[in-house]
């Protein structure tokens, strides 16, 4: 993956993945997904990591930096783990790297996500909702 400089939109299988991460019910989920609407993007790492620029005023009241995390396979079968990081209630990251950190062959598909899990406190919070 190329590091990029400039932000671009995101692409349809990035807005995948995202989008992906976020299907289960959380406190501010909902806020990060209307954060995506408009969302810029530039790949900070070889892995193909993202940072995100949020042009939406929304927030997300999230009490953890990494709310979400999953795994998926690279196109060999080596896991790949993902996680959403969100600072000040903005969608921040999505850092992605193989376990055993080789480079990493494919960008992941949503359809690849094998699970995704919520912090304890993020999963407590959608509780007392």
């Amino acid at each position: 993956m190329n590091v990029e400089d400039s932000w671009r939109d995101l692409s349809l299988e990035e807005r995948q993945v995202i989008e992906r991460l976020l299907r289960p019910p959380f406190t501010g989920r909902d806020e990060l997904l209307e954060q995506l609407i408009g969302a810029k993007a530039r790949t900070v790492d070889e892995d193909g990591s993202l940072s995100i620029q949020v042009t939406s005023p929304v927030q997300a009241p999230i009490p953890v930096r990494v709310p979400v995390t999953a795994l998926a396979k690279d196109e060999d079968g080596v896991p790949l783990q993902l996680l959403i990081h969100v600072v000040d209630g903005r969608l921040y990251e999505l850092e992605l790297w193989r376990v055993d950190l080789a480079a990493l062959k494919r960008w992941p598909t949503a359809g690849a996500i094998d699970s995704v899990s919520l912090d304890p406190e993020v999963s407590a919070a959608q509780g007392e909702r």
